[in-house]
């Protein structure tokens, strides 16, 4: 017996072979492959969308509590899990958006920019209105005041470490 040939119903490229139409576009419009208003990944969920930034870190409670403070965000409760290796806290945002989350790892070591011994890979830039407001409570919180930096009289922005040594910036503009 011959395998049969493949038809457009059995071939698995054939949704990509032949792109959706536009009922309400005129004759000879383009086909229409945007995804769907409300769905940035589309029917077929292959596009990612930006969720949630993740810091290693010794403790993911500490952290997540530091964090929540600073930017007035929520605590979650947090269980058990989160003090066994590879355990984490994850921040949600109260008016939605990406969250931010804390993953326990093992043998952590900080950041130590500005010195370049133990590279920075990411650093979290957060918009504030008033910096000396937002710098006292900052260190009251627990960050350290690693670098500041003014553009202008009304825009700059000041590099702190968070407790366990991340950077971030306090920027204003």
């Amino acid at each position: 017996m011959q395998p049969s040939e493949p038809t457009p119903e059995t071939t698995p490229d054939a949704a990509l072979e032949t792109p959706p139409t536009n009922p309400d576009a005129g004759p000879g419009a383009a086909p229409d492959t945007a995804p769907e208003a409300g769905s940035a990944a589309g029917s077929d969920g292959a596009v990612p969308t930006f969720d949630t930034v993740v810091l290693d870190c010794p403790d993911p409670a500490a952290l997540a509590r530091f964090y929540a403070e600073l930017l007035d965000w929520p605590m979650p409760h947090v269980g058990p899990e989160a003090e066994e290796e590879g355990g984490a806290v994850t921040l949600d945002p109260p008016r939605g958006g990406a969250g931010i989350g804390f993953h326990r790892a093992a043998g952590f070591v900080a950041p130590t920019w500005p010195g370049p011994q133990v590279q920075q890979q990411l650093h979290l830039d957060l918009h504030v209105g008033d910096i000396e407001a937002a710098h006292q409570r900052a260190v009251a919180l627990g960050a350290r005041h690693l670098h500041s930096h003014s553009h202008t009289a009304t825009a700059g922005y000041r590099v702190y470490g968070d407790p366990v040594g991340h950077p971030f910036c306090l920027c204003w503009w």
